[in-house]
């Protein structure tokens, strides 16, 4: 798994920016998914197409900790 490390993703055009170079490196490093992460949030993404995008907020973080590490050890499988 790459984590793509933002300063800020403060909207669609920075989120489009952040995936596309997170993607750009997996297809390089040959892993199948990465995440975009930045104070605004986590955005975990696979490149199989099978694979739905999970967005976890700033605000939803603590609260979904299970839920985001559950999805993380399930793509490091994959």
């Amino acid at each position: 798994m790459l984590f793509e490390n933002m300063l800020r993703i403060l909207d669609g055009r920075d989120l489009a920016e952040a995936k596309e170079q997170g993607k750009s490196y997996a297809l390089m490093l040959g892993v199948s998914s990465f995440v975009a992460a930045s104070p605004e949030g986590l955005w975990v993404d696979s490149l199989r197409r099978d694979e739905p995008e999970m967005h976890i907020s700033l605000d939803e973080r603590d609260a979904r900790v299970e839920g985001v590490r559950s999805k993380l050890l399930e793509l490091r499988t994959i």
